[in-house]
C-alpha cells in the first residue's frame, strides 16, 4: 500500500475548518500508511496520543516553506516501496541546521 506524508501547518489541536478537514482526511486513511507532519501546539501531545497514526510535530508553531522544513519533511517521510523508488527509512531524529 503506498504511503503519505501529510505535511500541513493546519492540523489540529489549532482549532480551524481547514485543520478539522486535514484531520478527517487523515483519520480516513490506513493509519499505517500515513504520517502527519505538523507544527506544535499546546495541547498536540494529548491530542496525538490518542490517533492511530504517528504524528511528528515540528519545533514551533509555524511550519514556513523554507530548507530546514524540507529537510525535516524529507527524513520523516515514509520508507518508499517497489522496485523504482528504493527503500529510505523514515527516521524523527532532529535537524541541527536552523
Amino acid at each position: 500500500m503506498p504511503k503519505v506524508l501529510v505535511l500541513t501547518n493546519d492540523f489540529p489541536p489549532r482549532p480551524g475548518g481547514i485543520q478539522f478537514f486535514v484531520h478527517a482526511l487523515a483519520m480516513r486513511l490506513p493509519p499505517e500508511t500515513v504520517i502527519v507532519y505538523a507544527p506544535a501546539w499546546e495541547g498536540a501531545a494529548q491530542f496525538d496520543a490518542k490517533l492511530p497514526f504517528r504524528v511528528v510535530r515540528h519545533p514551533t508553531s509555524l511550519m514556513l516553506p523554507v530548507p530546514s522544513v524540507a529537510r525535516r519533511a524529507e527524513r520523516i517521510r515514509p520508507a518508499r516501496t517497489g522496485p523504482a523508488q528504493g527503500g529510505r527509512q523514515a527516521t524523527d531524529s532532529p535537524d541541527p541546521r536552523p
